[in-house]
């Protein structure tokens, strides 16, 4: 009787011990990055821009214990590729667990000036760089699937840890791969800063903005999640 009652006072202890550890928050900060692919033979990257975000959407469906939704609505620009603060505004506390899902909805509001800008270069035939400049300026929810770093199963392990750093990767190039070199090459070139730029608009080259926005309308962000540490 007296083993009995300590194997359930033990089972008891770890089923609690469980239940706080699902509980547990972990520390996640959101950053946002534009991925460094070249297409059109190498010939036009992206580097860097910026994203307004209105609100920021968060649904994670966990194995063990329940799943985690929240919205929170900010007015932020978040400056990608660079070496500032993470703004507060994308730092939370959410439950740690295994997550089996975990996907995310950033909303960008249409305002008086773009709320997402692209930044590049395109080598022309004669092997000049030119600036390129993608400016965006309608209402946008942004689909963003979270992946894990490792990126050997489906499942995001959010265990045993207390900070985590997670990277939006915004792929550009998945949204010019329509685009033919010839229209690039042809592009009209608008001076900004001293420089002439390949802009791209609503008003400017407005065919290769039309084919652009049509493959962002419908592609996928992903959100990668990197473990930091205790502390």
């Amino acid at each position: 009787m007296g083993l009995k009652f300590f194997c359930i006072l033990i089972l008891g202890v770890f089923a609690c011990s469980k239940v706080h550890q699902w509980k547990k928050p972990v520390k996640i900060t959101f950053n946002v990055d534009v991925t460094k692919d070249s297409i059109a033979d190498g010939k036009l990257i992206f580097e860097s821009g910026y994203l307004d975000i209105e609100s920021f959407n968060f649904d994670g469906n966990r194995i063990n214990g329940s799943d985690v939704f929240f919205t929170k609505t900010l007015k932020s620009k978040i400056i990608t590729n660079s070496n500032k603060p993470i703004k507060e505004d994308l730092i939370f506390d959410i439950p740690q667990g295994i997550y089996s899902s975990i996907n995310i909805d950033v909303l960008s509001m249409k305002d008086n000036l773009p709320n997402l800008v692209i930044k590049g270069e395109f080598q022309n035939e004669s092997g000049v760089l030119i600036p390129v400049r993608f400016e965006f300026n309608e209402t946008e929810t942004f689909e963003i699937v979270g992946q894990n770093y490792i990126g050997n199963n489906n499942d995001i392990d959010l265990v045993e840890i207390d900070r985590i750093n997670a990277t939006i990767w915004i792929d550009p190039s998945n949204w010019f791969k329509g685009v033919s070199i010839n229209s690039i090459e042809n592009a009209k070139l608008v001076p900004i800063d001293g420089r002439n730029v390949i802009l791209i608009n609503d008003n400017t080259n407005q065919y290769i903005y039309k084919t652009v926005v049509a493959a962002l309308s419908v592609d996928k962000q992903k959100a990668i999640f990197i473990k930091q540490g205790h502390g």
